[in-house]
């Protein structure tokens, strides 16, 4: 791997350790996963953590973003599904929530071959949007931050930090 790619990881890793991090950082975590060349393996561990983020910490309060735009990441690859088909749907209407989120993210850490880089590229914007927006809150922050050891924990795991 890349020392560049080791050094950002590292940063999100003392900021996990040291329960010094925000919505920003989670968001960096796809970030980092749609840009640079990680293994298949650690993409999927890094997911887990900007999925368990949607299933028990944030709050979305509104979208300043039409539901097309968020379904517009969904048509940027050959990968389709009833699953992806119903989700876009979900989308376009905006009926989605935190929850549909985390689902969409474990989609694609299970589907993760049929989808193909390219697919997650596109897919992955979608959360990280979500959670680049002044749209979400964080429900507890102290719940919020003391998860960090956990998320330091697999970050160290999977770089060897």
């Amino acid at each position: 791997m890349d020392i560049e790619i080791s050094r950002m990881f590292n940063q999100l890793y003392k900021k996990f350790l040291n329960e010094n991090f925000d919505l920003s950082d989670i968001e960096m975590l796809i970030e980092l996963v749609r840009r640079y060349e990680i293994t298949k393996d650690n993409a999927k561990a890094i997911l887990e953590i900007p999925k368990t983020v949607f299933k028990n910490d944030i709050q979305f309060l509104s979208f300043s973003q039409s539901g097309g735009y968020f379904a517009g990441n969904l048509t940027g690859t050959s990968h389709s599904s009833e699953y992806i088909d119903s989700f876009r749907d979900d989308l376009i209407n905006i009926t989605f929530n935190e929850k549909d989120i985390a689902n969409f993210i474990d989609y694609c850490i299970h589907n993760f071959d049929s989808i193909g880089w390219n697919g997650l590229e596109f897919y992955l914007r979608i959360p990280q949007v979500l959670l680049n927006w002044d749209n979400s809150r964080i429900l507890d922050e102290s719940t919020f931050l003391n998860n960090g050891n956990i998320y330091a924990k697999i970050l160290k795991k999977e770089f060897s930090l």
